[in-house]
């Protein structure tokens, strides 16, 4: 019995110790630029993403789609084509300018009298100059490689809402740092077009 309960032992403190499910909800924005361009809606949505035991589930939920066509979302890594963005630098002047000062001093004997006249005056004029302020890429527009395996596929409905999901193993897409929403040709999950609608994403999944 002292056996058994030895060896339960480490099984009960691994169980209490075992993480829960890690959940994240992000906002999607239509993509800039579509290629080629589609028909102008107004795409909206958000993706939840959780992750449990290895295990990554996620649920994209769009409105403003076009009506039964068919969308294909995955999961993309970061990519070299991310233009950079960069605000202009910042001139900012200092100017310390100290009050003209004159102290007179006068010294008195009985045979001389002398007068001393000191005379104190400062400029200065510092000039700082900010480095440039460099924007962070948006990973959306990146063009990174997709991760074939995240693939959802989904057709909208008459009033363009659509619901994408799907499960993968979190290794998978463990580098993954955007999610990127589609135009399908078909159900095969060919692209029809660069993307529609997007979010960068953050994994700190385990």
């Amino acid at each position: 019995m002292k056996k058994l309960a030895l060896i339960a032992l480490p099984l009960v403190l691994a169980s209490c110790t075992m993480a829960g499910p890690t959940e994240g909800t992000y906002t999607l924005a239509p993509q800039a630029v579509v290629k080629p361009a589609g028909p102008v809606y107004a795409p909206a949505g958000t993706a939840k993403i959780s992750e449990t035991l290895g295990v990554t589930r996620t649920t994209i939920t769009l409105t403003g789609m076009a009506p039964y066509a068919i969308y294909v979302a995955h999961y993309h890594k970061m990519g070299t084509a991310a233009p950079m963005g960069s605000a202009p630098a910042t001139n900012t002047n200092m100017a310390m300018s100290s009050t003209d000062a004159t102290a007179t001093t006068t010294a008195s004997t009985s045979t001389t009298s002398t007068d001393t006249t000191v005379a104190a005056s400062t400029d200065m004029t510092t000039t700082v100059t900010m480095a440039p302020v460099t924007a962070a890429p948006n990973p959306c527009n990146s063009d990174g490689p997709a991760i074939m395996e995240s693939r959802m596929i989904a057709q909208a409905s008459a009033d363009g809402k659509v619901t994408l999901t799907g499960i993968v193993p979190t290794a998978l897409i463990r580098d993954a740092a955007y999610i990127n929403v589609h135009h399908g040709r078909d159900f095969s999950g060919a692209l029809a077009d660069s993307g529609v609608i997007c979010t960068p994403i953050t994994m700190t999944m385990r």
